[in-house]
């Protein structure tokens, strides 16, 4: 799959598909904060789960052999905002 990939959903939002890099570091950080408790346990393992900014630099500059990360976005009237994301 080429990435970025972009399509727009039935209200007209507009999502693109494409891989981490290093200036979404303080999205990927609110992402994670907005995430409910039982979310942040299920995905992290732990319900207080925080990153700081060297975490979430790690995670965007994931290493091809490492694996894959991937993250949709929307954009608002805020800017740009992270909706999902894996790995």
């Amino acid at each position: 799959m080429d990435f970025p990939e972009v399509w727009k959903t039935e209200d007209g939002s507009v999502l693109t598909l494409r891989q981490l890099n290093d200036s979404d570091a303080e999205n990927l950080i609110a992402f994670v904060r907005n995430l409910s408790v039982s979310a942040r346990y299920f995905r992290f393992g732990q319900g207080d789960y925080d990153p700081g900014l060297d975490e979430s630099l790690k995670v965007c500059r994931l290493h091809h052999d490492e694996g894959l990360h991937l993250v949709v976005l929307t954009t608002g009237d805020t800017g740009e905002q992270v909706v999902g994301s894996a790995r």
